[in-house]
């Protein structure tokens, strides 16, 4: 068995030494598939979505959600899932294993252990992170089977009726609008993080807010009132 490195480690793997150049005489033939998940595909791996004499091929299979079965041969490569996920899933398998245009043969299995994978963005930390550093944030978890993204904003959201909340900082709707929709454009479920009692200095700062505080000089603490 080759020695390979994937993150995450799937549950079956076992790659030979052989190794499959994909090139011109490579096509992606497809039924039952998505167009985007195909496009995907197609942009990914620079290859054209038409029959030719060695093939990406894919079907459905009875595989749990996001799951996937990877076989790569010298004249073809097969890709089996039940769903968008896991074709994608596989796709993400395929360019780890890739060295340029050219992969290993072998064959990968894999499942996700937990259905709800993600890690947390918060705009507000010590360093403010702008649009493209979420992006790359994003891109990176995607390409590592994450799916689920939480985003912390704090005062640097753009607070259309309490704008005084807002920091100077602060991302504009069109930025929110931006990351979010790469977010879900890479597969990942988008969760919004909002602070409540005892975390919410960024507005209990503000003299409008003042009446809510406790005691009214610290506005570190919210009341009850």
């Amino acid at each position: 068995m080759r020695a390979v490195n994937l993150i995450p480690m799937p549950k079956e793997m076992d790659m030979t030494d052989d190794t499959v150049k994909l090139g011109e005489d490579w096509g992606i033939v497809a039924e039952g598939v998505s167009p985007s998940v195909l496009d995907l595909y197609a942009e990914c791996l620079s290859l054209p979505i038409r029959d030719r004499p060695h093939k990406l091929l894919f079907s459905k299979a009875d595989a749990p959600p996001e799951g996937y079965e990877l076989d790569i041969k010298k004249d073809r490569i097969e890709v089996r899932a039940s769903d968008e996920r896991g074709f994608i899933n596989a796709l993400r398998t395929i360019r780890q294993l890739a060295n340029g245009d050219v992969v290993p043969v072998g064959h990968v299995r894999d499942y996700p252990s937990l259905s709800l994978r993600g890690f947390h963005v918060n705009f507000d930390s010590f360093i403010q992170m702008k649009v493209e550093d979420a992006k790359n944030l994003i891109r990176a978890a995607s390409n590592l089977k994450l799916n689920t993204i939480l985003f912390e904003y704090g005062p640097r959201f753009p607070f259309r009726k309490h704008p005084v909340v807002s920091a100077p900082s602060a991302l504009t709707v069109e930025e929110v609008k931006e990351v979010v929709g790469f977010a879900e454009g890479n597969h990942m479920e988008v969760i919004p993080l909002q602070q409540s009692i005892g975390h919410l200095s960024y507005l209990l700062m503000h003299d409008d807010y003042e009446d809510i505080r406790e005691p009214p000089s610290d506005y570190y603490m919210m009341g009850d009132k």
